[in-house]
């Protein structure tokens, strides 16, 4: 059985992707998953890899895009480093975004946190 948070969650990553299509984003892959953790989204713009973390406000007093806190953005970034060692070499350029839902707002961090991969 699928749980409300994994639907929710879902959801917001189905918003995301029409968020950045709108934009002219390029979708690439959707929850990419190694060892090292999981990506929400990965993403071309143009010439530019993104990797997007995508968090939604779940009544708790925290804005959702705080929740991307030190430690999950190491996550992200490990995962990161294996893709573009695995499936990235096209690209290089890339970035970390995070889009956040609350209240129906859509909130986007281009350039969220950066790393040296």
């Amino acid at each position: 059985m699928v749980s409300e948070k994994r639907i929710s969650g879902n959801l917001a990553e189905g918003k995301a992707c029409s968020f950045l299509e709108e934009r002219g984003l390029k979708i690439l892959f959707r929850n990419y998953t190694a060892r090292t953790g999981e990506i929400d989204i990965i993403a071309a713009d143009g010439d530019e890899l993104c990797f997007v973390e995508v968090k939604s406000s779940s009544g708790d007093f925290l804005p959702p895009e705080l929740k991307v806190n030190k430690i999950k953005q190491r996550k992200i970034i490990k995962t990161a480093s294996v893709f573009m060692d695995r499936e990235g070499r096209d690209y290089r350029a890339f970035r970390f975004d995070v889009i956040a839902f609350e209240r129906g707002e859509a909130r986007y961090y281009r350039d969220a946190f950066t790393a040296d991969l």
